[in-house]
């Protein structure tokens, strides 16, 4: 079952083995009504004195942000709050650049926090903050709820009070579970929408949560972008966990820069699903499945399912409670089916991205000079630029057409680059590869990394290499090595003394070439 269905399955807690066996069979998500509504913590746990006596001066991680919103996508203008420029990379819309903001994490004690949760609660969420200087500023909104398997690492004094069902782990299959996450906070946190690589069964003790469902396969409607991610961080106030309520946060980028492929699609907000092609009404294929979990019940959702949350505190305790099991989950056909339609869909969206790039008067593809190592290269010798790397021309090439690409972030020695900066950085090597070697006639190419001095390398930062080869053009045909060594110690000594073997005017009108004939491809 990977189409959503009207309703959500349900089952009662003395049929749960035999239900969630089947929803597991079927990848259906499954309400199980009473699931945990005899764990000890049900009722304990609805007493904050309880939690903080039974915790003591133990300490546990709380998540901090100014709207309730951690590990979600922002836009943010081009220039910082100091007015620089941000660095190119990520995709931009309206000239914002899109950041995966995660939450500033602060140590606290469990009386200090929930103390904190009711102190904070001053102001209704949604709430616009004050235009003015002298207003009091809204509070920042706490949330316990660090995905590190807390229970067991930080709140060992309760773990006790929480039971795992038997037919659990029975119909899983899949052994103990790989972590059990406490939750604790009120209406103002929102989840937004993502998958967990892990079968997943979230258990809720006080409140309600609401879960807004989408299967795998409505990957496409959930307006993925490459955003940069960030973190808040206090631009005011002191470190202690008191001063963090009412200090201004703002978004720092990660030391080092990684970027993150994350959802920016609301599917909690019913007027946004005719845009994301969720309502049936207007032609769409379906609305997210919406699945109300009270106090006592317990959710399954099936591994790679796309949630949002959003979440209602109860009168008494005034916060909202739960515990979720995460299990390993069995890699099959299935999940290779759906990798691969992902995939696709992200090649679609490059290729229609790749189609709407004017073929004039959008040159230079980035907007501001980029680092390479311990030099800055103009905009207009950059012919193509993707989310993690950049491709330009060469001040002085070995043969003709002979091209380099480097990652956007800095970085000196290949083992030094993330997965994704390899893959991206690989992938736009072999469009340039395949670019170079038509325009210039050539039968093969010669692609090459320096990766550190003793190999030749005098910019501190990776490269690869993209020559176009003829038949003869080195005899013998390793010596493009020795010219290629050659070459980079050339390229550093007019860096450093500002001799370009070939002027700006020349590698701006190669660039140019380059950019406009990989823009007027499809197949590249």
């Amino acid at each position: 079952e990977l189409t959503c269905v009207a309703a959500p399955r349900r089952c009662a807690a003395a049929d749960a083995e035999r239900a969630l066996s089947e929803a597991v069979r079927a990848r259906a998500p499954l309400l199980i009504e009473g699931g945990c509504a005899d764990w000890p913590a049900v009722q304990r746990w609805r007493c904050d004195e309880y939690l903080a006596e039974a915790c003591g001066e133990a300490a546990v991680t709380v998540d901090w942000t100014p709207d309730g919103r951690a590990d979600s996508v922002m836009r943010a203008r081009d220039a910082d709050s100091e007015g620089k420029p941000r660095e190119e990379g990520a995709e931009r819309r309206g000239g914002e650049l899109p950041l995966f903001v995660q939450p500033l994490q602060r140590r606290s004690t469990m009386a200090s926090f929930l103390e904190q949760l009711r102190a904070t609660r001053g102001e209704k969420a949604g709430d616009e903050a004050p235009a003015n200087e002298g207003a009091e500023r809204r509070m920042n909104v706490p949330y316990l709820s660090a995905q590190c398997g807390n229970l067991d690492s930080e709140l060992g004094a309760l773990a006790a009070d929480v039971v795992e069902p038997p037919w659990a782990r029975v119909a899983l299959g899949n052994g103990a579970p790989e972590a059990r996450n406490v939750w604790i906070g009120d209406a103002r946190s929102v989840t937004s929408v993502h998958r967990d690589h892990y079968e997943n069964l979230y258990c809720v003790l006080t409140g309600e949560k609401r879960f807004f469902l989408l299967p795998p396969t409505d990957y496409h409607r959930l307006q993925y972008c490459t955003a940069a991610a960030a973190r808040w961080e206090m631009t005011e106030g002191g470190e202690a966990g008191g001063e963090v309520a009412s200090a201004a946060l703002r978004p720092a980028l990660e030391e080092p820069r990684r970027e993150v492929r994350w959802a920016e699609a609301d599917p909690t907000e019913p007027h946004l699903w005719p845009r994301l092609g969720m309502a049936v009404s207007d032609g769409g294929a379906h609305p997210p499945l919406e699945v109300r979990v009270r106090a006592g019940d317990a959710l399954y959702l099936p591994a790679e399912w796309f949630h949002a949350v959003r979440q209602r505190e109860d009168d008494h305790t005034g916060r909202v409670t739960a515990v979720n099991f995460w299990y390993d989950m069995t890699y099959g056909i299935a999940q290779a089916q759906q990798r691969t339609i992902d995939d696709a869909w992200d090649e679609h969206e490059r290729k229609l991205r790749q189609q709407q790039r004017p073929a004039a008067g959008a040159f230079p593809p980035v907007s501001t000079p980029l680092r390479f190592g311990q030099y800055t290269l103009a905009p207009t010798q950059v012919f193509e630029a993707t989310p993690m790397s950049f491709c330009f021309v060469n001040l002085k090439p070995v043969v003709p057409g002979h091209v380099l690409v480097a990652p956007r972030r800095v970085v000196k020695r290949f083992a030094d680059l993330s997965a994704e900066e390899v893959t991206d950085l690989w992938v736009a090597a072999q469009r340039c590869g395949q670019l170079v070697e038509r325009i210039h006639g050539a039968e093969a190419l010669t692609l090459a990394i320096q990766d550190g001095a003793a190999a030749g390398q005098t910019v501190s930062h990776v490269h690869i290499h993209v020559m176009p080869r003829k038949k003869g053009d080195f005899e013998p045909n390793d010596m493009v090595y020795d010219a290629m060594d050659e070459g980079e110690k050339e390229f550093s000594k007019a860096l450093d003394s500002d001799r370009k073997p070939r002027t700006e005017a020349e590698m701006e009108a190669e660039a140019r070439l380059l950019w406009r004939e990989i823009g007027a491809r499809s197949d590249l």
